[in-house]
């Protein structure tokens, strides 16, 4: 029998995600919602360096490993941008005011996602922007929610954060082992047959009957490349589940990665979609 399960969740309209290492605090990314329609940002305005790729990026059909070109369908910006997911799976980078919205694909709508609906990368946490502003610190309001990852004495060379979208009426079904009737909103529970995930609960702040639960889990990883200090890479905008996992078939993705190397020469080839005013 499926229980009902009561899912607590922070509810801000900014949600920010921080490291924290010993005294060293550090902005990473923050997550937001329409208050139109519930649309998804994930916002990444900390990394210190702007000069990037954003692309749709394609695996080919029986491509299982190594590298994904993103030059074919990139472009460059020398500003950090937001990734927006739409209620009808529209998907696409953008900045107001700073880069002209080109980079978009069509995904699957927001809410008929249950699972994996972005993934970011991070490498060189001193190279984000520090949260050393009082209202980085400052105790949850509906405006704005801090959430710290704290590192204790660990120094991971690269960090791993991974955003999971569920309809949290669903949950009971999903959850394995023992489990209270109300979890969050910081959970650590297997989901499926999968491994136990650990993260943050967010919720829209906008629409209390809105079921939509957004998990962001985070792990730390290996250096992610020898020959940078720091970088970022994210993907989302994801193709339909079924097509995802068929290697029959090709699949494509939104992708950015900064800093981008020869970044004069690659933006020379490939153009950019930095908004110029007249």
């Amino acid at each position: 029998m499926t229980r009902n399960v009561a899912i607590e969740c922070f509810r801000s309209d900014t949600v920010v995600i921080k490291t924290k290492k010993r005294s060293d605090v550090r902005k990473i990314f923050s997550i937001s919602f329409s208050k139109v329609d519930g649309s998804l940002f994930v916002s990444l305005p900390y990394f210190v360096t702007s000069k990037g790729l954003l692309s749709i990026a394609t695996i080919p059909a029986g491509q299982t490993g190594g590298p994904v070109n993103l030059k074919p369908q990139g472009k460059c910006s020398s500003h950090n941008v937001k990734y927006a997911h739409h209620i009808d799976g529209e998907a696409h980078f953008s900045q107001t005011g700073k880069i002209l919205t080109k980079v978009r694909r069509q995904s699957v709508p927001l809410r008929s996602n249950n699972g994996h609906i972005f993934t970011l990368l991070v490498q060189g946490l001193e190279h984000f922007e520090a949260a050393d502003k009082a209202k980085d610190n400052a105790a949850p309001t509906k405006k704005r929610t801090n959430l710290t990852v704290d590192l204790e004495n660990e120094s991971p060379e690269a960090m791993k954060f991974v955003g999971h979208l569920f309809d949290g009426r669903l949950i009971g079904t999903m959850l394995k082992g023992e489990y209270p009737d109300r979890i969050g909103p910081i959970l650590s529970y297997r989901i499926g047959e999968g491994e136990v995930m650990r993260g943050f609960c967010i919720g829209n702040p906008h629409d209390l009957v809105d079921q939509t639960l957004l998990l962001i889990r985070f792990q730390a990883i290996p250096r992610l490349d020898p020959n940078r200090e720091a970088a970022m890479i994210f993907v989302g905008g994801f193709d339909p589940p079924q097509q995802v996992a068929d290697p029959t078939q090709s699949t494509s993705m939104l992708a950015l990665n900064y800093p981008a190397e020869n970044f004069d020469e690659l933006r020379s080839q490939l153009g950019n979609v930095d908004f110029v005013r007249n």
